[in-house]
C-alpha cells in the first residue's frame, strides 16, 4: 500500500498551502490574505525570467543579427564550425528544405546510430558518453526541468537570513529574507553552465558554486551593505577532466569541499585554504552525479550514473560499494542528523530505501531496506470534484536538520508532479517515513527544487523554487520530540524485506 495514502489530502487546484502547525497542514483561496496569525510571513520572492534569459542568450553573437536566408551546405559548415558536428546534423535533420531527399535520410540514420552509441557507452562506459556538458547536466539534474527554470539552485544561509539563488543566466543572487535590503548580483567570465551551489557551514561569507569549468569560491559578506560590493571576489578551482561539476558537498568545518562530475569517475577533494586538488580514484560505475557529506563529517556518499553507490570514510580515504542490481543510478539522498542513516531515491522507482551506518566506519547495512513506497495513489472526496493522484518517482527531496520532516518532489511524469510532499520521518534504530501533507503552489506551478533553512527554531522553514520563477516559504510548526515519545506506526514486512544492494570493501588506492 502506497504511504501517500494515509497522508492528508492534497490542496485543491485555487488553493494554496500556508504552512503546517502539529502535523495539520493549513490551507487559504488565492488572492485571500492569510489569517494564520501563529505563523511566521515570510514575502516570496520572484526571479525575473525576462532578465534572467537575457544575459544568456548575449554570450551567443549570433542572437545580434538578423536571420538571412544561406544554403543548407553553408549552415551546416557554419555550425559545425560553432558548436560541433552534431548540433549540425541535427539543423540539417530538420532542415524543412531537405525534407524527403536522401542527404536528410542519411543523417538521420547517422543521428540514430549516435543515439544507439551514446545509450551503450552510457550503459558501460558512462563518464564517457558522448553527450554535451549541458546534455549531461539536464539529464541528471534533480531539477525537472532544468533547461527552462528561472532558478537553477539555492540554498539557505545557515546562520543568517539570506539565500543565494543560481539564475538561468548563471548569475547568482543573493537576498535577504525579509526582502527590505537589494540583493547582491555575483557574475563572473568563469561562471558559466551553474549546476549547484552552498554555502560553508561555520562560516558567513564563504560560497562554493559548481560550473562548467570548475568550482568558483565567492567570499562575499552579505551583512555588510555598505561594502558587500567592494569585497566580493571569486577564486576558480579546476581540476583537469573534472567538469562539468555537477555536484559539491562541504565539510562541517568548511575546511574541505567535495565535488563531482558525470564525465568523472573520480572524486576531488578541494582542501580550500591551501587551494590543493586531491583525486580519490575508482574506475568502475561511470561518473558521479551525486555527492552528500554527513553533517557530522567522517562519511561522504558518491552516487554514480552507472548505478554504483559508494559511501567514502574521510579518515583513511576507504570505502564501501553497493551495487544496484537494477542498473538505476541513485536520483537523490540526504544523510539524517546524526549521520547514522543514509536515506535516498532510486532513478525511475517510486520508493525510498536507507542504509545504516554504526559510529565512525563505513561498513554499513548488508543491504539498503525500502521503507516507503510511494506508488501513485488517488484522493477521492463527496463533493464531486475529480479525484487528485499523486505519488511516483523522486525526482528531488530535502531533509530537514531535525529529521523530523521531508520534503519531495516528483519526476515530471508522475501524477502530481505539481505538488511537494512533506511526510514525517521518526529515527530510532531504523528510519520511520510516516504520512503528511502537500505543498500547492499558485495557479499550478511546477515545482522546481525544495531546501530547508538549517538549525531552524520551533520546526522547518521550506524554501520552494517553482517554475515561474518564485521562490515560497512555507514555516512547519512542531514540537520535536525524542524518538521515544513519538507515535510508532506499523510498518508492512514487505517493506523491511526489500533489499536493494549487496555490498563488499574496495581497498583505497590514489
Amino acid at each position: 500500500m502506497s504511504l501517500l495514502q494515509a497522508s492528508e489530502p492534497p490542496p485543491r487546484p485555487g488553493e494554496l498551502t500556508v504552512g503546517e502547525v502539529e502535523c495539520r497542514f493549513l490551507v487559504r483561496e488565492e488572492g485571500d490574505e492569510p489569517q494564520f496569525a501563529a505563523l511566521p510571513a515570510i514575502p516570496d520572492m520572484y526571479v525575473d525570467t525576462a532578465v534572467s534569459s537575457f544575459p544568456g542568450d548575449a554570450r551567443d553573437p549570433s542572437h545580434h543579427f538578423l536571420p538571412v536566408s544561406e544554403h543548407w551546405l553553408k549552415r551546416f559548415l557554419n555550425t559545425w564550425k560553432d558548436e560541433g558536428v552534431f548540433p549540425a546534423l541535427e539543423g540539417v535533420a530538420s532542415n524543412p528544405d531537405l525534407t524527403g531527399s536522401s542527404v536528410q535520410g542519411m543523417v538521420s540514420w547517422v543521428l540514430a546510430g549516435r543515439r544507439w552509441a551514446d545509450a551503450a557507452f552510457t550503459k558501460l562506459l558512462a563518464h564517457k558518453s558522448t553527450l554535451t556538458a549541458k546534455e549531461m547536466v539536464t539529464q541528471l539534474s534533480p531539477i525537472p526541468d532544468w533547461e527552462n527554470s528561472p532558478v537553477r539552485a539555492m540554498d539557505l544561509h545557515p546562520r543568517l537570513p539570506y539565500i543565494a539563488l543560481a539564475r538561468q543566466d548563471d548569475a547568482i543572487e543573493i537576498r535577504d529574507l525579509s526582502g527590505m535590503e537589494p540583493g547582491i548580483v555575483l557574475r563572473d567570465r568563469d561562471q558559466s553552465l551553474v549546476t549547484c551551489l552552498q554555502w560553508a557551514p561555520h562560516a558567513n561569507s564563504l560560497l562554493a558554486v559548481g560550473s562548467k569549468v570548475g568550482v568558483l569560491l565567492w567570499f562575499v559578506d552579505p551583512s555588510q551593505p555598505a561594502c558587500r560590493f567592494l569585497t566580493s571576489w571569486v577564486r576558480v578551482e579546476t581540476s583537469p577532466g573534472h567538469v562539468p561539476v555537477a555536484t559539491i558537498s562541504w565539510s562541517p568545518c568548511a575546511n574541505y569541499l567535495v565535488s563531482g562530475s558525470p564525465a568523472d569517475t573520480n572524486l576531488v577533494v578541494w582542501d580550500v585554504p591551501m587551494g590543493v586538488a586531491t583525486r580519490v580514484c575508482r574506475t568502475e560505475g561511470g561518473g558521479v552525479n551525486l555527492v552528500a557529506m554527513a553533517p557530522r563529517g567522517g562519511r561522504v556518499l558518491a552516487g554514480s550514473v552507472g548505478g554504483v553507490l559508494r559511501v567514502w570514510e574521510t579518515g583513511n580515504w576507504t570505502c564501501e560499494k553497493w551495487t544496484n542490481t537494477s542498473e538505476a543510478r541513485c536520483q537523490v539522498a540526504c544523510w539524517s542528523p546524526d549521520g547514522d542513516f543514509l536515506l535516498f531515491a532510486l532513478h525511475g522507482d517510486p520508493a525510498l530505501y536507507y542504509l545504516c551506518f554504526r559510529g565512525n566506519s563505513t561498513a554499513g547495512s548488508v543491504s539498503a531496506v525500502k521503507c516507503a513506497d510511494l506508488s501513485p495513489c488517488a484522493y477521492r472526496d463527496d463533493s464531486g470534484h475529480e479525484p487528485i493522484v499523486v505519488g511516483g518517482a523522486v525526482q528531488s527531496m530535502a531533509w530537514d536538520s531535525t529529521g523530523e520532516r521531508l520534503a519531495i518532489i516528483f519526476t515530471e511524469e508522475s501524477p502530481g508532479h505539481n505538488l511537494v510532499a512533506v511526510l514525517r520521518t521518526k529515527i530510532s534504530t531504523v528510519v520511520e517515513v510516516l504520512p503528511g501533507g502537500y505543498v500547492r503552489g499558485e495557479g499550478g506551478d511546477i515545482p522546481q527544487m525544495v531546501t530547508f533553512q538549517r538549525n531552524c527554531c520551533h520546526g522547518a522553514l521550506l524554501a520552494t523554487a517553482w517554475l515561474s520563477g518564485r521562490v515560497s516559504f512555507t514555516p512547519l510548526l512542531f514540537t520535536h520530540l525524542p524518538s521515544s515519545l513519538l507515535p510508532s506506526f506499523p510498518i508492512p514486512p514487505s517493506l523491511h524485506q526489500s533489499q536493494l544492494y549487496s555490498t563488499y570493501n574496495e581497498p583505497e588506492y590514489y
